[in-house]
């Protein structure tokens, strides 16, 4: 595939002997940028106006998570946040080797903070946006009632259910572009058998209690030492700032801020206000300041 210009597209063979793709731009400190989920996704829909900006300061890796873009998804393999969040330690592991930031959107957020949550030591700091499945993790229903939601469980290969995911996704509506390179890579037969075994894990996470210890983040994110930053879409349809105020109220130690007129990927309806406070943030942590909201 190609990248745009001042970033690098890459594959790396990481110690499960799959290959993952990923975008790197910048020097500097690390920085890993970790996309959402559902059908097509993949780090260059998910970063496009954030990688150039944190490439300014900051070396910046954007990998795609298993089953995801153009990272490997072999048939019959175990795609699940928990083997996302192990993908990401060998990632680290492999082209890192030194204390890292992180930053996910929704799924991406989950396997960020699970992450940092077991390797506390590699993480510089940890800043998230608008994540329904963290809020799921610490025992906060999730909306499954909303068209968004629903249109995501009707994923079909087809253009119409994915359009209508999308619309949930973002404040503005998604470009005729964005939908067919989307579904372009979502309709892949692989990709399919990706995006089904995804979602029988996530209906295991309900009847399955030791697949659920392994999941929860609950007793253990609330007293997380490593800074944090949590940033919510006001508008966002498919993980309502209802959930974002009652996960809010758990972390006492995060810092927690709501930005108007964005949906569930707040860094693609406002980047250049979401580039502006994932730069403080590390900026601050880099520097060992104290983290605070940008104004």
């Amino acid at each position: 595939m190609s990248a745009a210009p001042g970033w690098s597209s890459r594959f790396v063979r990481l110690a499960d002997g799959r290959r993952t793709h990923y975008l790197e731009a910048g020097e500097g400190t690390p920085v890993v940028l970790l996309h959402g989920g559902g059908p097509g996704a993949a780090a260059r829909f998910s970063w496009p106006a954030t990688i150039p900006a944190l490439a300014e300061r900051y070396r910046v890796l954007a990998p795609d998570l298993y089953g995801y873009g153009w990272s490997d998804r072999p048939k019959g393999a175990d795609f699940s946040h928990e083997a996302h969040a192990r993908q990401l330690r060998d990632f680290v592991d492999t082209l890192c080797g030194e204390a890292v930031g992180l930053v996910g959107n929704s799924a991406g957020a989950y396997v960020a903070t699970k992450f940092a949550l077991d390797n506390p030591d590699q993480v510089l700091g940890l800043f998230t946006l608008s994540s329904g499945t963290v809020a799921y993790a610490m025992g906060i229903a999730n909306p499954d009632h909303l068209p968004a939601r629903q249109a995501l469980k009707a994923f079909d290969g087809t253009e119409a259910p994915l359009r209508a995911f999308l619309e949930g996704l973002l404040h503005t509506p998604p470009s005729d572009e964005l939908v067919k390179a989307r579904v372009k890579i979502a309709a892949e037969p692989a990709a399919m058998d990706a995006w089904r075994s995804m979602g029988a894990y996530q209906r295991r996470l309900a009847t399955d209690p030791n697949l659920w210890q392994r999941f929860s983040l609950r007793g253990r994110l609330e007293t997380a030492t490593f800074p944090q930053h949590v940033l919510w879409g006001l508008d966002d349809k498919f993980a309502p700032i209802s959930q974002a105020r009652e996960l809010a109220a758990m972390l006492p130690h995060a810092v927690y801020e709501e930005l108007e007129d964005c949906g569930h990927q707040c860094q693609n309806d406002r980047p250049d206000a979401v580039n502006e406070r994932i730069l403080a943030f590390f900026d601050q942590v880099v520097a060992g300041g104290t983290v605070a909201a940008a104004p």
